[in-house]
């Protein structure tokens, strides 16, 4: 996100860049770009993919952002049921 040719579709690339943030210190293992395009010498990403940890006080923290992405992102509410992923997109 820091690249000028690196965008996240319909989102502010700075609030996208904070979530990102937010889920690391809230203790994801990783966080990816996924669906991206190319288009015009840029990369549009579409989604975030999140890989959550076992631990459940962690999960919590990462349920806790994940709220505010899919309010930016108009996305249903995603309960914690296990999953090892989250896939955060823009519909």
């Amino acid at each position: 996100m820091k690249q000028p040719n690196h965008v996240f579709s319909k989102a502010d690339p700075k609030e996208v860049a904070q979530f990102v943030e937010d889920f690391y210190q809230s203790g994801a293992l990783q966080v990816f770009f996924a669906d991206i395009e190319d288009k015009d010498g840029k990369q549009f990403g579409e989604s975030l993919l999140v890989v959550l940890p076992k631990d459940p006080s962690a999960r919590a923290k990462l349920f806790e952002v994940e709220a505010r992405v899919d309010t930016v992102f108009q996305n249903e509410a995603v309960q914690d049921k296990g999953q090892k992923y989250l896939l955060n997109g823009l519909e």
